[in-house]
């Protein structure tokens, strides 16, 4: 009996050390089950900000693509404008060559003209003087 009581006392204490380690075991996969949910929480967090962080970011981009395509658009039309401009300025510079040739041409058109007024009015100034002369003459013709 007494060594049955001893054996059922052994396999009892051994019973104890099992469930003594056991314990310890279920402690520690608490704690690394605590552990684990802690970590998972916070990646969780963290995983709910990037989101928030991406969405924005998609949405900044998103907002700067539209002003680059307004921009673009703006670059095109300001493009168009100085072309424009260009082309204006180079029609008016032509249009200033031609009147500064047809200018030209007036001033020795003028010149020309001047030159045979100055030519006719010494004629008239000459043939001035002949009758003037022939009046004189004549004149002294008829006194005398």
């Amino acid at each position: 009996l007494e060594s049955k009581l001893n054996a059922e006392r052994l396999s009892l204490k051994h019973s104890n050390e099992e469930l003594i380690q056991t314990q310890k075991e279920v402690r520690t996969l608490e704690m690394d089950l605590k552990q684990i949910t802690t970590n998972y929480n916070q990646l969780s967090h963290d995983h709910e900000l990037l989101r928030q962080s991406n969405k924005h970011i998609i949405e900044q981009i998103e907002s700067n693509n539209q002003h680059q395509t307004q921009y673009d658009k703006d670059l095109k039309q300001l493009q168009q404008e100085f072309d424009n401009s260009l082309n204006k300025e180079q029609q008016i510079l032509n249009e200033l060559n031609q009147i500064l040739k047809e200018n030209e041409r007036l001033n020795k058109e003028l010149c020309t003209i001047n030159n045979e007024y100055e030519n006719i009015k010494n004629k008239v100034i000459d043939y001035e003087k002949q009758i003037e002369g022939l009046n004189l003459f004549l004149i002294e013709i008829y006194i005398y």
